[in-house]
């Protein structure tokens, strides 16, 4: 460790009247390196490299001062490394309903991003133990950015035919926002609601020029469902981000495997993800253990190459 002393006098620039700690001086006889004359003064530095440097009374000017920042700069950079984007998810609804007054008849979220030029998802869906979701609308979307929403989908379950199963709908929109969000409020207002009703809103950073990877989402019915495994199933063409959200009947969230993350869970939905680096013909979502039934809507968004 250096020991600087506490008289500093500037002339120019700095005036170090420095020398080592005696715990820290070795026996070795260090070879002497002269500075070239960057500096008002052409005294010499004395180096034991790697161990350390003895400066006596060196006046370096600003250009000596230029010159030693841009030696360090050189040394403590990394050579030819590259950081990676940070392509993927960038951000996820918070709250329920909070400072919103609607009287059952709406839910909201709050979104909060760290990145510029975000492809937001909003997905909503209900579920009713009758066919109440049958007419169930999105009356409007609100945000208080100025997001204007577009819808990617509206897919109403058939259930599981034979037996009583509850209804179910969801709903798939997307925007972009051009700017970082902070607690940016999404609002959505129902009408004709008799069920429970869900909302999420996510961000993906680094999509592409298409948005997404696939024509539509893949929507699979309850009526799909295995014994306790939901399956969905689709191709990608590039590196995705790939997510799969279901409508759900108070249950706990699905044992997934391995690759997928759990996004959120609320017990009547959740959404799940994975992040591709290649074209994958076969991305596969199995949802295990699953309590009951669910519909499934799977989507890829496509991201930019790194």
């Amino acid at each position: 460790m250096l020991y600087v002393d506490p008289v500093l006098r500037t002339r120019a620039g700095f005036d170090f009247a420095s020398i080592l700690k005696p715990e820290n001086r070795t026996n070795a006889k260090p070879e002497p390196f002269v500075l070239p004359r960057l500096f008002s003064s052409s005294r010499t530095l004395i180096c034991s490299y790697p161990q350390s440097c003895l400066c006596v009374n060196m006046v370096v000017g600003r250009t000596g001062v230029l010159a030693i920042l841009i030696l360090v700069m050189l040394v403590e950079l990394p050579q030819g490394a590259k950081a990676t984007p940070p392509w993927g998810l960038d951000g996820i609804g918070s709250g329920t309903n909070v400072g919103i007054r609607c009287n059952g008849t709406c839910d909201a979220r709050y979104l909060t991003t760290s990145r510029a030029n975000d492809l937001i998802i909003l997905v909503v869906s209900c579920m009713s133990n009758y066919d109440s979701c049958v007419p169930t609308q999105l009356s409007s979307i609100t945000d208080s950015s100025g997001l204007k929403f577009t819808q990617r989908s509206d897919y109403t379950d058939p259930g599981v035919a034979g037996h009583f199963s509850p209804s179910y709908r969801i709903w798939e929109y997307y925007t972009v926002a051009k700017s970082r969000l902070s607690s940016d409020n999404v609002t959505v207002t129902w009408s004709n609601l008799n069920g429970m009703d869900q909302m999420q809103v996510f961000a993906v950073h680094g999509y592409g020029s298409e948005h997404f990877d696939v024509p539509s989402p893949v929507l699979v019915s309850s009526g799909s469902c295995v014994d306790a495994t939901c399956l969905a199933t689709l191709g990608t063409s590039g590196k995705d981000f790939v997510f799969a959200y279901l409508a759900e009947n108070d249950i706990a969230a699905c044992s997934l495997t391995q690759g997928w993350t759990n996004m959120f869970s609320y017990g009547y939905s959740e959404a799940d993800y994975t992040s591709l680096n290649a074209p994958n013909p076969n991305v596969q979502f199995t949802c295990n253990n699953l309590e009951d039934p669910s519909p499934i809507l799977m989507d890829a968004i496509l991201l930019r190459p790194s």
